[in-house]
């Protein structure tokens, strides 16, 4: 694989990471058309096209993930956020972190 590909999925998956895969029951979303829409819903961090929300979930499973409390005994939390996820070609795994 050449050296913008790596970098072009590593930027992805980063982005990818902002998304919450949560249903609002506390579910692990992983089913491709709940991961899509998440990666599509911008009032969950989602910021990803349907072209590209289409592309990701073709290669890319979301495994797990863990997202930070919102606050912390009255203070305000990190917004950490980090999700693992699964090349569906190669069985790979990358954990990609959300940025605070």
């Amino acid at each position: 694989m050449t050296t913008v590909v790596d970098l072009f999925q590593q930027a992805e998956l980063a982005e990818a990471a902002y998304a919450s895969f949560f249903s609002n029951s506390g579910v692990l979303l992983t089913a491709d058309a709940d991961v899509k829409t998440a990666l599509r819903d911008t009032n969950n961090n989602g910021n990803f096209s349907e072209a590209q929300a289409t592309s990701f979930v073709s290669q890319w499973k979301v495994v797990d993930q863990y997202i930070g409390p919102t606050s912390l005994g009255g203070l305000v939390g990190s917004g950490f956020s980090a999700t693992l996820f699964r090349d569906t070609t190669t069985g790979a795994y990358t954990f990609a972190l959300r940025g605070t």
